[in-house]
């Protein structure tokens, strides 16, 4: 069973959450997301001017599913990525509509009334390979999904649900002075004074702005690197910070830290931890 809305009042003007509202509220976005980024990882492997499920499945059928998907994994192709594919595309071609009570046991369903399970179609597409392709493409042309309309939006990874895990005042990207935010998502660097004193009293002001990471990265100074465009890290020293890191489109960006400047709690240990992780998985 879905997850239920907590209980509501007995008030006469308090209304029950709708499940449809719930779905396109709540769901959809999550979904669309992770099918966005599984778009762009895509966009970066098959070097399609355009990303769709037709150029993955081209590029499986041309180089063979293992390749492709080893590929995918350094381009940062997201967990639930390939169910996200699925529920998207089948939305956006009107081959699945969202359905209509909480006490349905599934979230979506066919014009007919049959629940819709992506997990048998995000399944075949994640275990593809060149003999298969047809049998793939088959499946999901039987399920109504146009694949013109399987393709992604954004082109760039934006700041807009990231959340910040630390910062420190003062680090230098590409010789310049910025403070640096360290969130799940990638890093946002915010120019900032020369002089290190105050630091620790900006970075506080810029960790409680009332629009978030969001609102940060909307600065003119802000400068967004999510970590799903880093293709290569390399840590050219660990205490106190120093690291190069190359993205996907080729551009490289180096960024330190000293002593002389300020930070939140341990962050320049958790920066040294999550880069490390990284250096290690794109090697």
């Amino acid at each position: 069973m879905p997850p239920q809305p907590s209980e509501v009042d007995s008030d006469d003007t308090a209304t029950e959450p709708q499940w449809h509202d719930y779905v396109e509220q709540s769901l959809l976005p999550h979904w669309r997301r992770q099918a966005e980024a599984a778009y762009r990882a895509i966009r970066r492997v098959t070097r399609a001017e355009e990303a769709t499920l037709d150029s993955l499945l081209r590029a499986i059928g041309a180089e063979g599913g293992e390749a492709v998907r080893s590929r995918l994994e350094r381009a940062h192709f997201p967990d639930g990525g390939y169910d996200a594919l699925i529920l998207t595309a089948a939305l956006d071609s009107g081959a699945v509509r969202i359905t209509a009570d909480w006490d349905s046991a599934t979230v979506l369903e066919t014009p007919d009334g049959t629940g819709f399970d992506p997990g048998v179609l995000a399944g075949a597409l994640a275990k593809a390979d060149r003999a298969s392709v047809p049998d793939v493409l088959g499946g999901l042309t039987k399920a109504g999904i146009d694949l013109e309309r399987a393709s992604g939006g954004t082109t760039v990874a934006d700041a807009d649900t990231a959340r910040a895990k630390g910062a420190l005042a003062n680090m230098k990207l590409d010789g310049r002075p910025h403070d640096l935010v360290v969130t799940d998502e990638g890093l946002l660097f915010l120019g900032c004074p020369k002089a290190t004193d105050d630091g620790e009293k900006r970075l506080r002001l810029l960790l409680t702005a009332a629009d978030g990471v969001k609102g940060l990265a909307s600065r003119p100074d802000a400068r967004w690197l999510p970590f799903e465009e880093f293709s290569r890290v390399r840590i050219l020293k660990h205490s106190p910070i120093r690291a190069m890191v190359t993205l996907h489109d080729g551009t490289e960006h180096d960024f330190g830290w000293s002593w002389a400047g300020e930070q939140i709690g341990a962050s320049d240990n958790l920066l040294d931890e999550v880069l490390s992780d990284m250096a290690q998985r794109l090697r």
